[in-house]
């Protein structure tokens, strides 16, 4: 029985630090400008892009990461583009993101999903996708249009 309770707390423990780790996340918003535009980065809580509970549209770009997977994601990153004040909706962007992992740098592509809010339209577009984070230091590369880079720091 001892064990059973161990068990369990050491569960709640794990939970909770897992909870503090994505409230941390979720707090993450930054904005860098480049020469023709001005990128947010916002680390989201993961989300269905269909069914009834989605709160996100894909419009085009790659294909989401789906709630199903396993594990299934936590996060999403996604970045939005503005150029003179207004969203940019038909865009080129690639990001990748990197973590360090017992002392060295591992880079994975982030196929970038081109989405808006569910029932608010394009003036909400961006662009990013569910992914799997670790508690860690991360770093997130964006390049517009293949000649815009906006290089993005913050942990988990």
């Amino acid at each position: 029985m001892r064990k059973i309770m161990a068990y369990g707390f050491a569960f709640i423990v794990l939970a909770g630090a897992m909870s503090a780790a994505v409230r941390a996340a979720d707090n993450v918003s930054e904005t860098k400008s480049t020469k023709n535009y001005t990128i947010t980065l916002k680390v989201l809580p993961a989300g269905p892009f269909n069914g009834k509970d989605a709160k996100m549209v894909r419009d085009g770009g790659a294909a989401p990461l789906s709630m199903m997977s396993s594990p299934p994601p936590n996060f999403r990153l996604v970045v939005f583009i503005e150029k003179d004040g207004k969203p940019v909706v038909d865009a080129k962007v690639q990001m990748s993101y990197s973590a360090s992992r017992k002392g060295s740098m591992i880079t994975m592509r982030l196929p970038a999903v081109r989405m808006h809010e569910a029932g608010k339209g394009p003036e909400t577009t961006h662009f990013g996708n569910n992914v799997i984070l670790k508690p860690g230091e991360y770093q997130v590369n964006v390049t517009v249009n293949g000649t815009d880079h906006a290089v993005f720091r913050f942990k988990v």
